[in-house]
């Protein structure tokens, strides 16, 4: 699995999270 697909999913999960919020955590 890929960080971009893995923020994918998470996104979808975490609806109340901004994509870019996701983004950053998956960064960090």
């Amino acid at each position: 699995m890929t960080k971009s697909e893995l923020i994918e999913v998470l996104a979808r999960k975490q609806t109340q999270l901004a994509y870019k919020d996701v983004e950053l955590a998956v960064k960090t």
